[in-house]
């Protein structure tokens, strides 16, 4: 999805486009409408064991 050390905006884009108006531009730009397969964040408190349900639940 981007190269890490060249543009780490473009991967943040393409997982998180709907959070930031100027993220979605930025993919636009590039012509990529469809993200078949976006993982968006997930927020989750400071808690281990939150944190370990959350992990679960997604397996």
């Amino acid at each position: 999805t981007g190269h890490q050390l060249k543009d780490p905006d473009a991967t943040v884009a393409y997982h998180a486009a709907e959070s930031d108006p100027k993220l979605a531009e930025k993919l636009h730009q590039r012509g990529i409408e469809q993200r078949e397969f976006k993982n968006g964040p997930i927020v989750v408190p400071n808690d281990f064991e939150q944190i370990m349900d959350v992990i679960r639940s997604l397996g």
